[in-house]
């Protein structure tokens, strides 16, 4: 694992508040030189510290519905799973996927267009694997208060 110091903090929270800042003004922020800053940038990435992607928002391209589901998995083997996993990741309306502990197994996020288009790809992902899934529970994201978001980047030191 990296260690991060003062300097990395600073370059990544300058980063995090505006991806699109100059490597110019990020070097004066941190205190260092550009050919510093960009070492410390690219010694970060390799490492996978922080990737440089660019945050789409659906409800802007008229996917107004952003939909969260937990999954309870059933009869599953690893080849079973493995083949859920991969439809999700290719699906092209699901946009997050993760293990979870708990009473399920699996939360996703999928975005839709609307109520009829919500349905269409619940019943898509469903019917597919309906042997598999043995509870799907869905909300709609209605307002987003912080995503991906840091105050500080002091729970690093922790």
């Amino acid at each position: 694992m990296m260690k991060i110091d003062k300097k990395d903090k600073i370059i990544l929270f300058e980063l995090h508040k505006n991806p699109r800042i100059s490597l110019t003004l990020l070097a004066k922020k941190a205190g260092l030189s550009i050919d510093s800053t960009k070492k410390r940038m690219d010694k970060m990435l390799r490492s996978s510290i922080f990737r440089p992607i660019s945050l789409i928002r659906h409800r802007n391209c008229g996917f107004k519905n952003v939909v969260n589901v937990m999954i309870k998995l059933q009869n599953i083997n690893t080849e079973k799973y493995n083949r859920f996993i991969e439809f999700l990741r290719k699906h092209d309306r699901v946009t997050e996927i993760f293990s979870v502990s708990g009473e399920w197994d699996l939360s996703i996020v999928f975005i839709a267009k609307d109520a009829i288009d919500q349905d269409d790809v619940a019943k898509q992902i469903r019917h597919r694997f309906g042997d598999i899934i043995q509870s799907w529970s869905e909300s709609l994201t209605t307002k987003c208060y912080k995503f991906e978001e840091h105050a500080s980047l002091d729970f690093l030191d922790s």
